[in-house]
């Protein structure tokens, strides 16, 4: 009976010992539980926000690049429209060859450049049946029908070069102007200042004005600065030098006139040469036949042509081998052995420059001669942008497919990883070419500033100078800038957005390590 009840005692004990316990273990389960149900959910959370902010990112990436993208197309476009203005009137001035000597010839010689001469351009082949059959011109021979109505055929006319001017009556032999040129030295463009001290084995040359003074080899002519055609000698002191033209003009020319040496010279109908050297000027209310190739208009002048000589549109043609009544036949009404209409000898010379200013004449040709290295560069930050845009876009299409779909995350680590990667290498090119550009261009302004608070020239030039830096300053440069702001912000987005993700990785890495300690300490 002693032992039996021993027993119980043991048995009760032990269960009240286990009703003793029984709550603490419980509580342990209780937070075992619990925990396992939270991490769960702050992976969730975790995740939710990652991709909440990963969006937000990425809409912001899509932003940039969009402005970006627009940015350069402006800049890339605006310098693409940069008028020629600046290449024709003045850089192609200031790197024209200057005249040494002239000579008087039936022909020119294998080292001299004929000075004046006139390319007529031809004529198509055409059918007249104005006022005939069809009431219409046609870019063809004439049928049967057209002929037997009293159309009119117009041939094909090849080009022809006219050079030969009348030395006399129309019966006498024809003659050419020759000119030699300065082969082999420095244009106007590379000439600085050097207040009339050449430099060694060069000499001064030009007037009594040291704004038409310039330096050449010394074994060279000092090169020609004035040319008269007139029946007498207007300044003796001056015009030291003569050819004889025709049976009534000489041809007299100076080189120490207060110009600038002569480079340009030009043949043209009209009142002389256009502003726009390659139009092809004629007299205001004149119509070239239907069928030239090429149909002159009148245009605006440009007065810093001198007219040197004339000769008669009829004569010059006969001159240079052209019989007009038979070669164009009744088309030009004018042309009744009369020289109504003149072609005018014209000659131009260096654009005065102000001579202490002259080493930005090359800082200016430069710009024009590299032109076509600026445009490159626009291209490139065009196509640096677009394909950060098309980068980003798809990245955008895939943050919409992967909130349809089920990715794991450490797939789309992998792949957030990769665009930050080639977005990052746009981003760094993207400012390397536009930083560079923009320095490039901001040198190029500095010179045109200089020129423009020198006013370095005459006004047409200076205003060409002012058009320029204010095109480029405000459509190319200003647009340029912009675009290092734009890429600078969206390099740094995209900084953000990976530092973003990193310290998310290392969070859920740390979160990972805290869970298996406890799971660890638990067992």
């Amino acid at each position: 009976m002693r032992s039996s009840t021993t027993k119980s005692k043991v048995v009760n004990l032990q269960q009240d010992q286990s009703v003793e316990l029984n709550p603490m273990c419980q509580e342990q389960d209780l937070e075992k539980s619990k925990q396992e149900k939270e991490a769960p959910k702050k992976s969730g959370v975790s995740l939710i926000l990652k991709r909440v902010v990963t969006i937000v990112v990425s809409i912001a990436l899509l932003i940039e690049p969009i402005y970006s993208t627009y940015i350069s197309y402006q800049a890339y476009n605006n310098f693409n429209n940069l008028s020629d203005q600046i290449k024709t009137e003045v850089t192609d001035r200031y790197t024209q060859r200057m005249i040494l000597d002239i000579s008087v010839s039936s022909s020119c010689n294998a080292e001299w450049d004929t000075l004046f001469l006139w390319i007529f351009q031809g004529a198509n082949i055409r059918c007249d049946c104005r006022g005939k059959l069809g009431d219409n011109i046609t870019v063809d021979f004439c049928s049967p029908d057209q002929e037997a109505a009293g159309c009119t055929q117009f041939n094909f006319i090849n080009e022809k070069v006219l050079s030969l001017y009348p030395s006399g009556p129309k019966d006498d032999n024809s003659t050419q102007i020759c000119v030699k040129q300065y082969v082999g030295g420095p244009t106007f463009a590379t000439i600085k200042s050097w207040n009339q001290n050449c430099p060694s084995g060069q000499k001064l040359c030009g007037g009594s004005s040291i704004e038409s003074s310039i330096c050449i080899d010394s074994s060279q002519l000092c090169p020609i600065n004035s040319i008269v055609v007139q029946p007498t000698n207007p300044d003796p002191t001056i015009y030291l030098e003569q050819q004889q033209y025709n049976s009534t003009h000489n041809i007299y020319y100076s080189r120490t006139s207060n110009n600038l040496p002569i480079n340009y010279y030009k043949v043209t109908s009209g009142e002389g040469p256009c502003y726009n050297i390659t139009q092809e000027n004629t007299y205001s209310g004149r119509v070239d036949p239907f069928n030239f190739k090429i149909q002159r208009s009148p245009c605006e002048i440009d007065p810093r042509w001198s007219r040197v000589a004339e000769v008669g549109e009829y004569s010059f043609y006969v001159a240079s081998g052209i019989d007009p009544p038979s070669y164009f036949k009744e088309v030009w009404s004018f042309y009744q052995i009369s020289d109504q209409y003149r072609y005018g000898f014209y000659v131009s010379h260096y654009p005065d420059w102000k001579f202490n200013n002259r080493d930005l004449i090359s800082q200016v040709t430069d710009f024009v001669d590299n032109r076509e290295s600026i445009m490159t560069y626009q291209t490139t930050l065009l196509y640096l942008n677009v394909a950060n845009l098309v980068l980003n876009g798809l990245f955008a299409l895939y943050l919409i497919y992967i909130l349809i779909k089920n990715i794991s995350p450490d797939e789309q680590d992998q792949l957030v990883s990769w665009k930050d990667y080639y977005n990052n290498l746009i981003k760094i090119g993207q400012l390397g070419v536009c930083i560079f550009q923009v320095l490039s261009i901001e040198d190029y302004l500095s010179t045109f500033k200089k020129c423009i608070d020198n006013q370095v020239s005459d006004s047409r030039t200076n205003q060409i100078l002012v058009t320029v830096y204010n095109y480029m300053n405000t459509q190319v440069y200003e647009a340029d800038k912009k675009l290092i702001i734009s890429t600078a912000a969206g390099f740094a987005v995209a900084i953000l957005g990976f530092l973003f993700n990193l310290y998310q990785k290392k969070k859920k890495q740390k979160e990972e390590e805290e869970d298996e300690e406890g799971q660890q300490q638990q067992s």
